[in-house]
């Protein structure tokens, strides 16, 4: 459904004509956010020096080509993504998308007739974007152990969707623009680790934190241990996915490309 959204209106031009905001035009002060937290803290989270050691809860691997170049990424930030909605090389991959399709943003209705149909809500950070970003960015919260496995066929079923509808999107343009998409998530959830790494540690609960940690979901805890603990959870996905999607899809080489 998400792929088919996209589809329904394709184009830079197209949304420029109908007075879409761009992606970039409404992530200024993000962006600027995003450098100022990963200045405090991503090399903290790639080097794996929290406030203690705890190896079974950071299942991130830093990507090939970027470790120590920390200060670079940030830098080139605002104006990759960027670049991957208003540069020419990037505009054959431009449509409107929702920018924020997770599971909590949508609901699923049956009909009296038994079809079951999906609706959407949250719509304030719809524009028009980059679709490599887009689906990124509505990946990264996803088990990493699952975008792992199923990554592959979700990337299909995107450019199967989009062929329909009479926009052919090559894999290697999208997988591209998708690594450089995930730079976002690298910058921000790996610049975030490191605090909510100490204010869980002073709360005696860094160190027994662990992957899908089962009181993210019970009452065992305050209601501020809580939410702590699914932020760390949350941040752990979203970094670990960066990771995962940059090493497979070749960030380096294609910052390096779009670097020339």
């Amino acid at each position: 459904c998400g792929a088919e959204l996209n589809a329904s209106l394709w184009g830079r031009r197209r949304a420029a004509e109908l007075g879409l905001p761009r992606y970039d035009e409404t992530r200024k002060a993000f962006f600027a956010l995003a450098q100022v937290i990963g200045v405090a803290g991503l090399r903290k989270t790639t080097a794996k020096r929290l406030v203690a050691p705890n190896d079974a809860f950071m299942t991130w691997r830093v990507p090939d080509g970027v470790a120590g170049r920390e200060l670079a990424l940030i830098r080139d930030l605002p104006r990759i993504l960027t670049s991957l909605v208003a540069d020419r090389r990037y505009s054959r991959l431009v449509a409107f998308g929702h920018s924020d399709l997770f599971t909590d943003n949508a609901f699923v209705e049956r009909m009296a007739w038994g079809e079951l149909k999906l609706g959407l809500f949250d719509w304030q950070q719809a524009t028009a974007n980059n679709v490599g970003q887009e689906w990124a960015w509505n990946f990264h919260f996803l088990p990493p152990e699952f975008l792992t496995a199923h990554e592959d066929g979700f990337i299909e079923l995107l450019l199967q969707t989009w062929r329909r509808q009479g926009h052919i999107v090559e894999r290697a343009e999208f997988c591209e623009a998708y690594a450089l998409g995930a730079l976002q998530m690298y910058v921000f959830s790996g610049g975030s680790m490191p605090t909510l790494a100490k204010k869980l540690h002073a709360r005696g609960l860094w160190t027994s934190l662990r992957p899908g940690d089962a009181r993210c979901a019970d009452a065992s805890l305050p209601r501020e241990s809580v939410e702590l603990l699914v932020g760390a959870e949350l941040t752990r996905r979203a970094f670990t996915n960066a990771c995962n999607i940059m090493q497979r899809h070749g960030f380096a080489k294609a910052w390096a490309r779009w670097r020339e």
